[in-house]
């Protein structure tokens, strides 16, 4: 058996948590929390089918609309969006907390 990855605990912690200091110890924790991000914006907007390309960097949400009409509609959300998709975040949890990953959104560019 491999135990070079295996950390050394005295105390049980719960598999939420065993997983998110994986991800962190893999540097996969900004990737991760890009991920959640995205889906997260699916359940906020509720506009899935009409969603292309999603990334997030640096607290901007770039999202790529494929209907200039819904981006239009939305533009006029995006404060709103990112409070909601803030509240959502911060309530998920998986979502990764800390000083080198709280990348909450602080921006959505609609294109």
């Amino acid at each position: 058996m491999n135990t070079e990855h295996r950390m050394a605990r005295k105390y049980p912690i719960p598999v939420r948590q065993a997983i998110q200091e994986w991800l962190v110890s893999e540097g996969l924790g900004p990737a991760y929390n890009a991920h959640i991000i995205a889906r997260v914006w699916n359940e906020v907007s509720g506009m899935e089918p009409y969603t292309g390309r999603v990334w997030f960097k640096d607290g901007t949400l770039f999202v790529t609309l494929t209907s200039s009409v819904v981006r239009s509609r939305l533009s006029l959300m995006t404060g709103e969006l990112a409070g909601r998709m803030n509240e959502a975040l911060f309530q998920n949890e998986m979502f990764i907390r800390g000083k080198a990953f709280t990348r909450y959104v602080n921006q959505i560019v609609l294109k």
